[in-house]
């Protein structure tokens, strides 16, 4: 359980600790020493049971591909990626839930229920959709409406907020709703833009 956890910051550290091995380990050891931690790094999360670390490892090293052959489109592609899960997030959650997703059998059981916290979660933000609920309010109220029994826990996945969304974009819409939305789309893409200002 604790390999779990710290999976996600491994995915998160991996490519700026390639990046600061490449540029300050003398050559050729920078690029030795960052093409041993990226297969090593893959192992140890392909070994543990984290699997949205495992899909962000492949798009990650999908997306590392796409800018060795393109930086420029590469770049411009990510932050249309990013502007979508930061703005579009909430329809879809809905329309996955509408259309049934949550009960397709070729999908994992942890991902059909993830469907059905997210749908739950995105009922909840269009009760508030400006401003959300309030930072945090999730680990508070989530908990609470499970305890009071305001949530539907019956059948095989539970609507509940959970003490999480499983989604950072949700989440934000759901606590700080279109305006913290949009200053998490702003910032991206601040990063995006800082990262394309670095030399090649």
């Amino acid at each position: 359980e604790d390999l779990t956890r710290n999976m996600a910051p491994a995915v998160f550290l991996l490519w700026p600790a390639i990046l600061a091995m490449v540029g300050t380990l003398a050559r050729p050891w920078g690029a030795v020493v960052g093409a041993i931690t990226l297969p090593l790094t893959a192992v140890l999360i392909f070994l543990c049971n984290h699997e949205t670390s495992k899909l962000a490892i492949v798009v990650g090293l999908a997306a590392f591909i796409c800018a060795v052959l393109s930086a420029r489109w590469t770049g411009r592609l990510v932050a249309v990626v990013w502007v979508l899960a930061c703005l579009a997030v909430l329809p879809v959650a809905l329309a996955l839930h509408r259309l049934d997703v949550h009960e397709a059998s070729w999908l994992q059981k942890s991902a059909r229920h993830r469907i059905v916290i997210w749908n739950t979660t995105a009922e909840h933000v269009l009760q508030s959709p400006w401003f959300g609920t309030g930072a945090r309010t999730t680990y508070e109220v989530g908990p609470l409406m499970e305890q009071n029994g305001t949530m539907d826990m019956s059948g095989e996945f539970p609507r509940s907020l959970s003490v999480h969304s499983h989604s950072v974009y949700l989440q934000t819409w759901l606590e700080l709703g279109l305006v913290g939305a949009s200053l998490l789309t702003l910032l991206g893409l601040a990063i995006l833009q800082a990262i394309r200002a670095l030399p090649p």
